[in-house]
């Protein structure tokens, strides 16, 4: 059952990360599947207790969280994944989650950077050319996706932040930062 339910998190973080990367969005159903999920976990582990501990670390993490969002710095999908994902992580864990999404989050925000001053000055065109690689079956989505993030990246757009989210719950969720 463990297995299964990791396999679950693993899927919806994974599925958060693409729908931040494409659409700048990660719905609410991601979110409810993983404090679901998580809140599973955490009974399993400990009973009510544990799963009491890991609804007030969720909240923490909602409120710091939403005080980003306040001040513009990250998006409200952002805000619920990461809450919700902070009950994957074994309470024990949650400082190591936290410091795992902030090194993804610096991690991202790089690649970012050094995307933006690899394709700024390029035409449209040819930056998407460059970006294009698969199978050509799949270039309508990926050369409309490609598009929409190149323009992102050239105009210094919004950061997905999900994908951080997503990478500190999948190292930390199964247990310590090791």
């Amino acid at each position: 059952m463990l297995a299964l339910l990791l396999a679950i998190a693993a899927c919806a973080l994974l599925a958060a990360s693409l729908y931040d990367v494409g659409w700048r969005l990660i719905p609410d159903k991601i979110s409810v599947i993983l404090l679901a999920v998580g809140g599973v976990l955490r009974f399993l582990d400990g009973g009510a207790i544990a799963l009491g501990y890991a609804l007030l670390a969720s909240a923490v993490v909602f409120a710091l969280l939403l005080a980003a969002f306040s001040a513009g710095i990250m998006g409200g999908g952002d805000v619920k994944l990461g809450a919700a994902a902070t009950m994957l992580v074994p309470l024990a864990h949650v400082p190591s989650y936290l410091l795992a999404v902030a090194l993804a989050g610096g991690v991202v925000s790089l690649v970012y950077v050094l995307l933006h001053y690899t394709f700024r000055n390029r035409p449209p065109r040819a930056a998407v050319a460059t970006a294009l690689a698969g199978p050509p079956r799949q270039r309508p989505l990926m050369r409309r996706l490609a598009a929409a993030e190149l323009r992102r990246i050239r105009t210094k757009a919004s950061i997905p932040y999900g994908l951080a989210i997503a990478a500190g719950a999948l190292v930390t969720m199964g247990g310590p930062l090791n």
